[in-house]
């Protein structure tokens, strides 16, 4: 275990992945609850940050074995060996950094990516900023959806390739077709 500390992190460096939960078993493995609970992205990482509730205690660890249970990750960090050790650590918040996550194909983003850009029209006239992203079931046909914020009202727009021009992240925008179909 490494003490990290808030000090010693970059704004914008890490990626809130999920949560703690209760140890599981007696050598220390803890149970990590994904806010994405289709993401697969932690058998990927080799170092996790767990940080207090009150984010006043950050602390890093190696992975030492990651595997899927159920809907969560059950972990061993390097360094809890026992259940007591990692009970210590119930209930914080696990980071991760940016750096770390695998690279997506072209076209595909993660959705902290277009959480915050500007949407506009082809016509370059900005209609709002992407405020949250939301998942619909891709196997019945759905795609994700963008959420909106527009003159303090929120509008879903499909994340498709009949709606979505141009995603440019370095820009911080995204470019849309049509905008006024969406509106209640």
């Amino acid at each position: 275990m490494l003490e990290s500390g808030k000090e010693n992190l970059k704004p914008g460096q890490f990626l809130e992945f999920g949560k703690t939960g209760r140890a599981f078993g007696l050598n220390g493995e803890l149970r990590i609850y994904p806010y994405n609970p289709l993401s697969d992205s932690l058998e990927q990482i080799k170092t996790i940050y767990l940080s207090s509730s009150d984010n006043k205690e950050i602390n890093e660890f190696k992975m030492v074995k990651v595997r899927r249970h159920k809907d969560f990750f059950l972990v061993q960090l390097e360094g809890i060996n026992d259940r007591t050790q990692a009970e210590r650590f119930r209930n914080c918040k696990v980071l991760i950094n940016k750096d770390q996550l695998p690279s997506l194909p072209k076209g595909e983003y993660y959705w902290f990516q277009l959480i915050g850009l500007k949407v506009f029209l082809e016509n370059e006239k900005e209609v709002g900023e992407v405020i949250r992203v939301e998942e619909t079931n891709s196997e019945l046909g759905g795609n994700d959806i963008l959420v909106v914020e527009h003159n303090g009202e929120e509008v879903m727009i499909p994340f498709c390739a009949t709606v979505i021009k141009k995603v440019e992240i370095e820009q911080k925008r995204i470019i849309i077709t049509a905008f006024e179909d969406y509106k209640e």
